[in-house]
């Protein structure tokens, strides 16, 4: 006999909302905001021009800055690399993968803000 399933309550809210999970899930909130910017851009680019131009340049640019490192940060966590091996689960349960992942996410994510930085002083020059 088939498990009823239950129904999804939150709906596309889960989709966008971070919620209690931590910076693993804004993270997947960021990288799918990202994504959609930067589709939106390719898109707005080949319809028509205009002077909101640089304005947008700029936005992609944070925008591809951040998903690129986040990019790079899952397919090394999805690899194994950044995680390690497996361990026996033993009371207290410590969430071991997080220890490794975090400090790899938040040294990506320092260099994708020193890219940010970098772009703004260039748009800011007007270069």
């Amino acid at each position: 006999m088939a498990k009823k399933a239950r129904p999804n309550r939150i709906g596309i809210k889960g989709w966008w909302s971070g919620g209690k999970y931590g910076v693993e899930k804004w993270a997947y909130f960021f990288h799918r905001l990202t994504g959609l910017i930067i589709v939106l851009y390719l898109i707005a680019h080949i319809m028509h021009g205009g002077p909101w131009g640089a304005w947008w340049e700029l936005i992609v640019v944070i925008s591809f800055a951040y998903h690129a490192m986040n990019g790079v940060r899952l397919i090394i966590t999805e690899l194994g690399f950044g995680v390690g091996r497996p361990t026996l689960p033993s009371f207290p349960y410590v969430a071991e993968s997080l220890m490794k992942t975090r400090p790899l996410f938040w040294i990506l994510m320092t260099f994708s803000a020193i890219y940010m930085v970098l772009a703004i002083i260039g748009f800011a020059k007007g270069g």
